[in-house]
């Protein structure tokens, strides 16, 4: 798969940053992996992933999203998303878990 960030582990606090992953291949904005429970904060930025904007496949994430672009949504198979005032490229509303 393709990444604009993969997460492993760590408790990082994004701002004001763009991270768009390349389309040539499964295409995830941000991919969390690993062990252990993590938190994770993105606050005014752009997540772009054509198949997931996030996409938790491993490990105990919780990731918070403040008024920012989530293109693709979410997908949670390990962890929480937790959206609040974000968009998606079209500036309609995501829902509470980035979808």
């Amino acid at each position: 798969s393709a990444n604009a960030l993969r997460l492993n582990g760590g408790s990082p606090i994004i701002e004001n940053s763009t991270l768009k992953a390349d389309q040539s291949a499964a295409a995830y904005g941000v991919e969390g992996t690993g062990a252990g429970a993590h938190t994770v904060r993105f606050d005014h930025s752009v997540i772009d992933g054509e198949d997931f904007g996030i996409r938790l496949s491993s490990g105990n994430y919780t990731v918070y999203v403040g008024a920012s672009l989530v293109q693709g949504g979410g997908n949670a198979f390990a962890g929480t998303i937790r959206c609040v005032a974000s968009y998606k490229a079209d500036y309609t509303a995501v829902n509470t878990t980035c979808n």
